[in-house]
């Protein structure tokens, strides 16, 4: 009887033990399936992305192309232009692709406060100034932003140098150089995220000192101009230049003149030819690619010096998020 009892206890231990070497192993297999599927997944994406970003540098090569070909047909550069017309999203095997380029010098350029030459850098803080009166902003802003572009440590009156920025957890010193992207503006005193989104369609950080495109520039740029810029001056002008822009600055300045009842002379001294231009020189190329899984979007500067070359300047990548 007792001989039976032990077969009994052996047999089930024996069958416990199969059991649990069978839940092993399945835990296992199921284990190496699903790591095995993680693993196709992440190199399909991989093959899409790479396969995207082919298709990115197709963009960029097609873009340059389109904008040296515009600058040996014209001088100026105005939103009736090809160029500024967005592509609509075009199929490719297995994805599709959408783009647009955009006047980075219709834009206030951040880095235009670095300018070392007194007279033209008063200006350019002046149209800073206005830019954030005008949307109710705080104006010592600019000081602050002139306070980081610039070469030296010394801070302005309203700005802030790195003893306040070492001051903060974690500390850090102030960039005393052109930004690279307006992102670096999360690092400035006072420029708060909602601050930061509320200016950038009226900014940009390009690598030297740009003057304003007239006929690019939006009504905001265009207010900051000058003190006696008003909404209405500055609609009107939208409006002429749809169906005319400037060929040259002059033609801006005869159209301020007879709207604002100024002199010529006047108007040249507040708006000279080194604050405002009726060509551009840096473009922002934004492309959306989908393909397979992968939803991308590459944003790409570039610099066209002249009709024979256009270079790509930087290039940033992000996902595409939903809305």
């Amino acid at each position: 009887m007792a001989d039976d009892n032990r077969t009994q206890k052996q047999a089930g231990f024996a069958l416990i033990t199969v059991l649990l070497v069978v839940a092993i192993v399945s835990i296992i297999a199921a284990q190496l399936v699903y790591q095995q599927a993680l693993d196709i997944q992440r190199a399909e994406t991989r093959l899409n992305q790479a396969q995207s970003l082919a298709v990115a540098n197709g963009l960029e090569a097609w873009v340059k192309k389109g904008l040296k070909l515009d600058a040996s047909l014209n001088k100026i550069d105005h939103l009736g232009e090809q160029w500024a017309q967005p592509m609509m999203p075009i199929p490719f095997a297995g994805g599709q692709v959408a783009g647009r380029l955009e006047d980075l010098q219709g834009r206030f350029n951040v880095n235009n406060l670095a300018e070392t030459d007194e007279q033209k850098a008063k200006l350019w803080q002046q149209i800073a100034q206005r830019l954030l009166r005008n949307a109710q902003l705080p104006i010592e802003l600019a000081e602050v932003l002139a306070d980081w572009v610039d070469a030296d440590n010394n801070a302005r009156l309203m700005g802030a140098e790195s003893d306040f920025y070492l001051l903060k957890n974690p500390a850090y010193r102030a960039g005393n150089q052109p930004l690279a992207q307006l992102e670096e503006l999360a690092l400035l005193k006072g420029f708060t995220p909602a601050i930061r989104k509320q200016l950038a369609p009226a900014l940009s950080a390009l690598p030297k000192i740009t003057k304003i495109n007239i006929n690019t520039a939006p009504k905001p740029v265009l207010l900051a101009l000058a003190d006696w810029m008003t909404p209405e001056i500055a609609q009107a002008w939208l409006d002429k230049r749809l169906l005319k822009p400037a060929d040259k600055v002059d033609a801006f300045r005869s159209f301020l003149a007879a709207e604002a009842g100024f002199q010529l002379q006047e108007i040249k001294t507040a708006l000279p030819d080194s604050i405002i231009s009726v060509e551009t020189e840096f473009f922002l190329l934004v492309g959306q690619f989908d393909y397979g899984s992968v939803q991308q979007q590459v944003d790409a500067l570039l610099h066209r010096e002249s009709s024979k070359k256009v270079t790509l300047w930087q290039r940033w990548f992000s996902q595409v998020k939903d809305e």
